[in-house]
C-alpha cells in the first residue's frame, strides 16, 4: 500500500503536536509533516509532493491558509481547511474540518480522499 504524504499547517504549535498524534493513530500508512510557520509551509508545498494538505486559515499577517491550499491544489494535493469557523471561505478546499476536531469528520475526510 502506498504511504500517504500529509502536510498539516497551523500557527499554534500545540495544535500541530496534537494533530500529529491524531493523524499518526488514524492511519499508520502515512508520512506526516507538521509546520507552524506559513512561509516554511509554502516552501514545503512548492518542493514537496503531498497527497493531502491540511491548513488553518489564519496563519500570519503575511500568509493565509487559503493561499497555501490554492498552491497545494495546483500541485495536485487533496486540500482541507482546518478552522474554528463553520463555513470557511476558501474555494480551493476539497473538505473542511472544524476546531475542535471531530474524529467522525476526520474519517469522512479519509473516505472522500480515497474516492478522489
Amino acid at each position: 500500500m502506498k504511504r500517504i504524504k500529509v502536510l498539516f499547517i497551523d500557527d499554534d504549535e500545540s495544535t500541530c503536536e496534537y494533530m500529529f498524534e491524531v493523524l499518526k493513530q488514524e492511519c499508520r500508512q502515512m508520512d506526516i509533516t507538521v509546520e507552524s510557520d506559513g512561509d516554511a509551509a509554502r516552501t514545503l508545498i512548492m518542493s514537496g509532493d503531498f497527497d493531502i494538505v491540511i491548513s488553518d486559515l489564519y496563519l500570519s499577517p503575511t500568509v493565509r491558509g487559503c493561499d497555501l491550499l490554492h498552491l497545494a491544489k495546483k500541485g495536485g494535493s487533496f486540500t482541507v481547511v482546518f478552522s474554528g469557523y463553520e463555513s470557511p471561505p476558501c474555494p480551493s478546499r476539497d473538505y473542511s474540518l472544524n476546531k475542535p476536531l471531530d474524529k467522525e469528520r476526520l474519517k469522512e475526510m479519509w473516505e472522500l480522499y480515497e474516492q478522489a
